[in-house]
C-alpha cells in the first residue's frame, strides 16, 4: 500500500495534463499512487491517461460519468488505498519536493500538512499565496484558520485518510465545492503542520472553472450556504459565528465588486438576504469610513460586506488636507500616471469631498502614516504630498511646501486635528485610531534586514508618535496597536518594499482586532 494517495479529478484539461502529471512523476518521495479520476472528459484527456499508466505503474486510471469536480473528489477518496490524500487539480503542478517536505512534517499528533501556493497567471505573472504559513505566524486556532477561508482550498494539503473517514464530510456537486467544506473541515483537522514553502502551482486561467464563472455569485452564496448548514447540522456554527462572516465576507465582498457594475440592486438584495438569513444582519449595521494611508483602506475592506471606495475610502490623504478648502485640480496638477485607484483618491482629495460627504458613519478608521509627506500649499488650501501625487502627478511651479517639522507646520496640523474632531464630536460616530508606524525592517516573518535609513524612520516615526498622543490625550478614541514583530515590509510586495508598506499578516491581526470591535454584539 502506498504511503500516499494523490487524487487527480480530470475534466477538459489536455494542454495542461501532461506538465501536471509529468510534475507526479518527477517527485524526489515516490512511495504514492497517483488516482486518476476522468470525470467524462471529451478530448484527449483519455489517451494521455492511459499513456502514463502503461508507462508508470503508480497511476491509475478511473473513467466515470460527469458528475462534477466534487463528484470526482469524492469518487478519488474512495478508491484511494493510501494511509495520507492529497488533492491535485489537473490543470495544476506540483513543486519537486511536494511530498518529500509534506511528508517530513508527519508526525503521531499531525492530521494534515499544509503548504502554501504559487499562483501562476496566463500572462506569465506569478503570485506566492502564504495564507497556509500565516497559520504558523499568529499560531492560528480555529477561529483564525476559519476566518482565513478566503484560500478555501482543499489543495496544497495532506490529509489523513482515516480522519477523513471519521469526519464523513463529501463534496457537494456544485461549483466551489472546496468552499462549501473547508470551513467546517478545518474544525476537525485540528492537529496540523505547515511546510512554509509554496510547493503547489495554482495555474489562474481564462476558461477553468473557477474562473470562468468569476461573477457567478449566485453559486457562492449556494457554496457558503451548504457550508453553514454543515457547520450548524454539527452543532459548531454558533461558537464560530463572527469567523464565519468573515469567511463569507472574504468570499463575497470581491465578487460584490466585480458583478455590481451588471446588476448592483439585484446583487446586494441577495446578498443581504443571504446574511439576513445566517447572521441577522445586514450592511446597513455598520457604516465604516478609512481615512488616512492606504493600509487603512485595507483594513476597511475586511470589515465591510459591500465596500464604497467612492464614497467611504480616503487614502493617500492627511487630516490637514481634508480639512483645508477644495482645489480646482486642472490650477496644480497634471496627471501623467496610469494608476485608476490613486488618481480617483487624488481627485477626493483636491475636491475636500469628506467634508461635502454628510452620511452618519458609526465607526471612521484613521491612521497617521501618510501624515509622513509634506504639505503643498496653493493660495488658501493645502494638499498632501502623497505618494499617489508623487507617482501619478507633476506639480505645477505655483506651490509651496510646508515643512512638517516646522512650528508652522505642527500648529497648522493641530489646528485641522481639532476642527476635524469637532466636527465629529457632533456626531455618534466613533473614531478607531490605528497606531501605525514607519516599519524598520523589511523581508519575511522569519527573515528580515534593516532598512538603510534607520535614522531617518525613527525620527519620523517620533513626529508620528507626538501625533497620536496629541489625538489620545485631548479625544475620545479607541486606540489600536499591532505587535512590533509583525511589523515589517513583505519583499515581495508589488508595489515596492518601502517602510510604510506592511504585510499580509500584519493586515489580518488589525482587521481582527477591529472586528471584535465592530461585530462585538455579533
Amino acid at each position: 500500500m502506498a504511503k500516499v494517495s494523490i487524487i487527480i479529478p480530470i475534466y477538459n484539461v489536455e494542454p495542461f495534463l501532461n506538465e501536471c502529471l509529468q510534475s507526479v512523476a518527477n517527485q524526489t518521495y515516490g512511495d504514492f499512487e497517483a488516482i486518476l479520476v476522468d470525470d467524462g472528459s471529451t478530448d484527449g484527456c483519455q489517451a494521455i491517461c492511459n499513456e502514463w499508466c502503461e508507462r508508470d505503474h503508480r497511476f491509475i486510471y478511473f473513467y466515470k460519468e460527469n458528475g462534477g469536480l466534487g463528484s470526482a473528489r469524492n469518487y478519488g477518496i474512495k478508491k484511494a488505498n493510501g494511509e495520507w490524500i492529497t488533492f491535485l487539480d489537473s490543470d495544476d503542478w506540483l513543486d519537486l519536493f511536494y511530498l518529500e517536505k509534506m511528508i517530513s512534517k508527519i508526525s503521531d499528533n499531525v492530521d494534515a500538512v499544509y503548504c502554501d501556493t504559487v499562483i501562476r497567471m496566463d500572462n506569465g505573472v506569478s503570485k506566492i499565496s502564504n495564507v497556509r504559513s500565516i497559520f504558523n505566524f499568529i499560531n492560528a486556532g480555529i477561529e483564525d484558520r476559519v476566518a482565513l477561508g478566503i484560500n478555501a482550498s482543499v489543495c496544497a494539503a495532506l490529509y489523513k485518510k482515516s480522519s477523513w473517514e471519521k469526519i464523513g464530510i463529501e463534496f457537494p456537486h456544485i461549483i466551489y465545492e472546496d468552499t462549501a467544506v473547508y470551513g467546517v473541515l478545518v474544525y476537525y483537522f485540528c492537529s496540523y503542520a505547515v511546510v512554509e514553502m509554496p510547493l503547489y502551482n495554482y495555474r489562474k486561467r481564462v476558461g477553468s472553472i473557477m474562473h470562468l464563472h468569476g461573477l457567478k455569485y449566485k453559486e457562492m452564496i449556494i457554496a457558503l450556504q451548504y457550508l453553514l448548514y454543515l457547520a450548524k447540522d454539527r452543532n459548531i456554527f454558533e461558537k464560530y459565528k463572527r469567523e464565519y462572516l468573515e469567511l463569507c465576507r472574504s468570499q463575497l465582498s470581491p465578487r460584490w465588486r466585480m458583478a455590481r457594475e451588471f446588476d448592483a440592486g439585484n446583487i446586494q438584495r441577495e446578498m443581504i438576504d443571504f446574511y439576513r438569513k445566517n447572521f441577522s444582519i445586514d450592511d446597513t449595521s455598520k457604516k465604516i469610513a478609512s481615512i488616512g494611508s492606504h493600509i487603512a483602506a485595507k483594513v476597511y475592506d475586511g470589515l465591510v460586506l459591500f465596500p464604497d471606495y467612492q464614497n467611504d475610502v480616503y487614502s493617500f490623504t492627511s487630516i490637514i488636507s481634508i480639512m483645508s478648502k477644495p482645489i480646482k485640480n486642472n490650477l496644480l496638477l497634471d496627471y501623467v500616471g496610469n494608476n485608476t485607484y490613486r488618481i480617483e483618491m487624488i481627485k477626493k482629495d483636491l475636491g475636500k469631498l469628506w467634508k461635502c460627504n454628510t452620511q452618519k458613519y458609526d465607526y471612521i478608521i484613521v491612521d497617521l502614516l501618510d501624515e509622513r509627506n509634506d504639505i503643498i500649499t496653493y493660495k488658501d488650501s493645502m494638499l498632501l504630498y502623497s505618494e499617489a501625487i508623487e507617482t501619478q502627478c507633476k506639480i505645477k511651479d505655483n506651490v509651496e511646501i510646508l515643512d512638517r517639522d516646522s512650528r508652522e507646520g505642527k500648529a497648522v496640523w493641530e489646528e485641522a486635528v481639532d476642527d476635524f474632531y469637532g466636527n465629529i464630536k457632533k456626531t455618534n460616530t466613533e473614531i478607531i485610531l490605528i497606531e501605525l508606524y514607519l516599519v524598520e525592517q523589511y523581508g519575511s516573518f522569519k527573515n528580515r534586514k534593516s532598512y538603510n535609513n534607520l535614522n531617518e524612520i525613527r525620527r519620523i516615526n517620533h513626529r508620528l508618535a507626538s501625533y497620536y498622543n496629541y489625538i489620545k490625550n485631548k479625544y475620545n478614541v479607541i486606540s489600536v496597536k499591532i505587535d512590533p514583530q509583525y511589523c515589517y515590509t513583505d519583499e515581495t510586495y508589488k508595489f515596492g518594499c518601502f517602510p510604510w508598506y506592511y504585510n499580509d499578516v500584519a493586515i489580518y491581526i488589525l482587521r481582527k482586532k477591529i472586528r471584535e470591535i465592530v461585530w462585538s454584539k455579533l
